[in-house]
């Protein structure tokens, strides 16, 4: 069990690929914090070591209390997973400022807050991971989908600076970035498409002609996370089946 004895919290963790990377850490030996704004039916609490916290990343005040309140229930944060992220697909003369600040108050404001809450535990733990779930788009445009470009592109970015930030107090930063990963999310962008069938084969249309799962995503999570990666900070890790370069 490679991360036996790490304590990590970890955002969007209900569904898609927060949820299999809880999955794959708790099999993994690691102490989680799960974190999102919607359990459904389960709702919030603890059960056989795991704490599960209702938040809504974009709000500073309970993104504050939800990091103390982990920190305090696991005895400290060894690493973050920052899975959370929405997504929205228009033309940008039809992008409301709420929309845009939607989508970038979940897929950037919020990791920035979970870090930012994170870093005095992180620091003090000395052996510290952060690993933020960017997307292909963060390298490559996506028609009408300006405001997720400009939110993964900036993740990216925020990424790689804080990984310069932290590297001398002990605290490792990269990013994964996904390609059509099979979760809710693409699931309902396929139903909303006027062509679903047209929208699928768009969405694999990489090298391997085919979606990604999110427990292959969680993989590529778990090794930064680990000591596997001990020399590997500030970098992007593309698992697109080949999409960012086909």
């Amino acid at each position: 069990m490679i991360l036996a004895g790490r304590k990590i919290l970890i955002t969007g963790a209900a569904s898609g690929i927060g949820r299999a990377t809880a999955a794959l850490f708790r099999a993994e030996g690691a102490a989680v914090a799960l974190v999102d704004r919607d359990w459904g039916s389960g709702g919030a609490g603890e059960e056989d070591g795991v704490f599960r916290y209702t938040c809504d990343v974009t709000g500073e005040d309970s993104v504050n209390e939800t990091v103390a309140a982990a920190e305090r229930d696991l005895g400290g944060l060894d690493g973050i997973a920052n899975c959370a992220g929405i997504s929205l697909r228009k033309p940008l003369e039809d992008i409301s400022l709420a929309d845009w600040n939607g989508v970038l108050g979940v897929n950037l404001t919020g990791p920035y807050l979970v870090c930012r809450a994170a870093v005095p535990a992180l620091k003090a733990s000395g052996k510290a991971t952060i690993v933020n779930v960017c997307s292909g788009a963060s390298f490559r445009p996506t028609y009408h989908f300006s405001a997720y470009c400009a939110s993964k592109g900036g993740l990216l970015m925020f990424t790689r600076a804080i990984a310069f930030d932290l590297a001398a107090d002990g605290v490792r930063v990269n990013a994964v970035c996904p390609g059509v990963i099979d979760t809710p999310m693409i699931e309902r962008a396929v139903a909303r498409a006027p062509d679903p069938d047209a929208a699928i084969a768009r969405f694999k249309a990489n090298a391997m002609q085919r979606y990604g799962t999110p427990e292959e995503i969680a993989k590529v999570i778990l090794f930064l996370s680990s000591d596997a990666s001990s020399f590997v900070t500030g970098s992007a890790y593309s698992a697109d089946g080949g999409l960012t370069y086909h």
